[in-house]
Order: structure tokens, then C-alpha cells, then sequence
């Protein structure tokens, strides 16, 4: 409950750090997704 009235006075704050939060977790799942997609790619080669 404490946790949540910080966050409603420090709403810019709480943005700014989710927002950091959202950037790591999306460059991270493009980074995987990357790396899938040239396995499927190798896959696909190897059954030709």
C-alpha cells in the first residue's frame, strides 16, 4: 500500500523507470528474436 502512494507523488519518476524497464526488456526480446529467426533459417535450409 506504502508502495503505491510513492508511487502516485513520484508518477514522473515511476514513468521514467518503467519506461527504462520496457526499453532493456524490448531490445532484449529483438535480440532473441534475431537469433530464432536465423535458427528457422538454418532449419528451413537444412530440410531442403
Amino acid at each position: 500500500m506504502q508502495f503505491i502512494q510513492l508511487l502516485q507523488e513520484n508518477i514522473t519518476l515511476a514513468l521514467f523507470v518503467f519506461g527504462l524497464l520496457g526499453l532493456c526488456v524490448g531490445s532484449f526480446f529483438k535480440c532473441c528474436d534475431s537469433s530464432h529467426t536465423a535458427d528457422d533459417g538454418l532449419r528451413l535450409e537444412t530440410r531442403v
